[in-house]
């Protein structure tokens, strides 16, 4: 049964709703490394304070969704694929996915080396080749080296597609449809119960690791096989129920200064499981020229993004500095960060041009 509503374009068959989702994602991805609205406080107890407290949660609860959503996407896509096309198709991704892993990784080195050169003529210090405190397994999770003021590498999402796709091959390979089901069903149940066990005890777990993310191969393949299309307005309910009811605890726990994972939390999975299957029972969605651009080039959106945040930040501190300006102003007795204000569309602008302009040049297909 055809589980898609798909559009013609360029001889490739779209689905809307996947492209509304990607979409979606990676606006999420630009809200959570840009933080366009800011609240800078000193007292947690002031009236700034209790604000930036309520924005934070409102950050940490919604844009955490972003990539588990692409993941579950980049699985739902991949299944479909494995079950016709079987190891061919799962070597020709993984091969893919290790070049586009490959030239970006070597991009985000020598704009690392770039800005360490530059560090070293403004301080007037020797430049070095070394990367301080760089470790072996942070260069291959994708993680390192991590850049001034923007932070780690985003490219820890490639690593975790290849994984994710062998060991979802893997998991196809086993014949019996029961075994199957029971297997996915478990490790389900068991990624909640670990998740709960983590953040109630405190233990965090790094964002790039990749028992963040195991739990939604169960996710996609039920999804897949079990048409989770036609699953009654109840059951979504019942997961943003959840991801709602989940979320204040994770409210609580950081009110209680409980350190919790980014992605491994029940609200997270629930949320994604809402939000992707609300937008899959929607009957017709038609074509859009913006959210199509965002889908299929949401990979270069998400590779280049950083890059600009981090020159355009830098750019706006020193010409504040220059200029006398204060890094925030009062408005409504709130302290609003002037500086993520004055970078978030310039960010934005900038990383889509750059995005358009290499959609039409040999570098395609590391950006889609």
């Amino acid at each position: 049964m055809n589980m898609v509503n798909t559009e013609k374009s360029n001889q490739e068959y779209r689905d809307t709703r996947l492209d509304l989702i990607k979409a979606i994602s990676i606006c999420l991805v630009l809200v959570l490394h840009i933080r366009p609205i800011r609240i800078i406080s000193e007292n947690a107890l002031s009236h700034s304070g209790i604000a930036n407290f309520i924005l934070d949660q409102i950050y940490l609860i919604s844009t955490p969704l972003a990539v588990p959503l692409f993941i579950v996407t980049s699985l739902f896509l991949l299944i479909t694929k494995l079950q016709s096309n079987g190891i061919k198709y799962c070597i020709n991704r993984c091969k893919r996915l290790f070049e586009i892993f490959i030239f970006w990784t070597t991009i985000h080195i020598f704009i690392y080396y770039c800005i360490s050169f530059v560090q070293s003529l403004w301080t007037h210090t020797p430049f070095s080749l070394n990367i301080p405190n760089l470790k072996m397994y942070q260069l291959l999770s994708g993680t390192s080296p991590p850049l001034p003021i923007v932070g780690d590498s985003v490219f820890y999402f490639i690593v975790v597609l290849i994984a994710l796709t062998l060991i979802t091959y893997c998991f196809l390979t086993i014949k019996s449809d029961d075994i199957k089901n029971k297997i996915a069903l478990s490790i389900f149940i068991l990624s909640l119960i670990y998740f709960e066990i983590l953040n109630v005890t405190g233990t965090y777990i790094a964002y790039w690791r990749l028992d963040n993310f195991i739990v939604y191969i169960p996710i996609a393949y039920f999804l897949v096989n079990q048409q989770f299309e036609k699953a009654k307005k109840k059951y979504i309910l019942f997961l943003y129920l959840c991801f709602f009811i989940f979320g204040c605890q994770d409210v609580l726990l950081r009110l209680h200064h409980i350190n919790i994972g980014l992605y491994a939390r029940v609200s997270i999975v629930c949320g994604t499981l809402a939000f992707f299957i609300s937008c899959i029972n929607l009957k017709s969605i038609q074509p859009n020229k913006v959210v199509n651009f965002l889908s299929k080039f949401s990979l270069g959106i998400f590779a280049i993004h950083k890059y600009y945040l981090f020159i355009l930040t830098l750019a706006t501190l020193n010409l504040f500095r220059i200029l006398g300006w204060s890094n925030s102003v009062l408005i409504m007795g709130l302290s609003i960060d002037m500086v993520a204000f004055f970078t978030t569309f310039p960010t934005i602008f900038f990383t889509l041009t750059t995005v358009h302009l290499l959609k039409s040049s040999p570098l395609q297909k590391y950006i889609k």
